[in-house]
């Protein structure tokens, strides 16, 4: 079996989204699922392909082009996702368009044309991936498909120049700009030279390397993520501030109250686990308000309230007649060194030094 780039593609965008799926977390999901779709659709529209090569299933103009469309949309929202700090939704237009298109591939299958290839495609015509066959008889549902991917094109980049004027988070812009230019560019420019390749074909005028040539850019654009290995970094580290919500401040206020009447935090073993079953709570959401609303981690949440009770019992002279390690069981810790690491980061002082102010 001859081993055509496609194949290789194939590889790469499994590599792609490997890395992509493994750098998904709570900061970044609402951008980086887009970016992770994109690929998941480019994917599935090469592995289209590849199949067409080795068998003789037929290739589908309907599928290649939902594949594409898709494809240039998730791109699309994942940029505008970043750009504007907060996910971008799916909205009933972007499916309206893709409808719209589809109507005229039906209007073509009935032999209802405004654009007709039939005199002046030859067996050597293609357009990208689609041969001659194929072109002969869509040609309306061709251009159009085309001309959709190339509005999101120029959507793509208006975002972004005008990036710097609709972003409150610079820093990110600055990282996606350094992680995704490079591999737009290459992108967009694939699909300049298909409509290029489109409208040459309707005044007879063919270039059989033409195709070639820009499916080798296409092949191109998914190397730069290995080329250059900090453009995929740039765009992982990107992360979108979470506004807090009233949801998560009254869940923080809940879990305040809670150690205040109980001190489960006393517990020396207690930990993200058991205040998740305390309070009813889902652990991501735990971490999130507790992060939101006094930016601390869980465990040092619970060590500033272990801190506090040592410190008041210090003010209350537990000292006078009991020693400091019993104060570090007392208060919730299983070691000296941990408690006086926790006291200090806490209050500022050593236990010592802190005990002394109150003899």
């Amino acid at each position: 079996m001859d081993i055509y780039p496609a194949y290789i593609a194939l590889g790469l965008m499994a590599i792609i989204l490997y890395r992509i799926f493994e750098s998904i977390n709570s900061e970044n999901e609402y951008h980086l699922k887009h970016l992770f779709y994109h690929f998941v659709f480019q994917f599935i529209f090469i592995a289209h392909y590849s199949i067409h090569l080795i068998t003789s299933y037929e290739f589908s103009i309907t599928v290649t082009f939902l594949l594409r469309y898709f494809t240039y949309l998730f791109l699309y929202l994942y940029i505008k996702s970043v750009i504007y700090s907060k996910r971008a939704k799916l909205k009933i237009g972007y499916f309206a368009l893709a409808g719209l298109i589809l109507s005229v591939y039906y209007l073509n299958t009935k032999g209802i044309h405004l654009i007709n290839y039939s005199s002046k495609v030859t067996s050597d015509s293609s357009i990208y991936h689609i041969n001659a066959s194929v072109i002969s008889g869509n040609e309306d549902f061709l251009f159009l498909s085309y001309f959709g991917q190339l509005i999101y094109s120029i959507l793509m980049l208006r975002l972004f120049f005008n990036s710097h004027k609709l972003t409150s988070n610079p820093e990110n812009i600055i990282r996606l700009k350094d992680g995704l230019t490079l591999y737009l560019v290459f992108f967009i420019v694939s699909i300049l030279l298909t409509m290029n390749n489109i409208v040459l074909l309707y005044f007879n005028i063919h270039f059989i390397s033409y195709s070639f040539i820009t499916r080798m850019i296409g092949f191109t654009t998914l190397l730069i993520f290995f080329i250059f290995p900090n453009t995929s970094k740039e765009l992982f580290s990107i992360k979108l501030k979470k506004k807090t919500t009233n949801k998560t401040k009254s869940i923080f206020d809940q879990i305040l109250n809670y150690f205040e009447e109980s001190e489960p935090f006393l517990n020396p073993n207690y930990n993200l686990s058991n205040l998740s079953i305390d309070t009813g709570f889902r652990n991501e959401i735990i971490r999130e308000s507790i992060k939101s609303h006094s930016n601390k981690t869980v465990p040092a949440f619970i060590n500033s309230h272990r801190i506090e009770k040592a410190c008041k019992l210090i003010q209350e002279g537990y000292l006078k007649q009991y020693s400091m390690n019993a104060l570090v069981e007392v208060s919730g810790f299983t070691s000296q060194p941990t408690f006086n690491r926790a006291f200090k980061l806490v209050s500022g002082k050593t236990p010592t030094e802190y005990s002394e102010s109150y003899s």
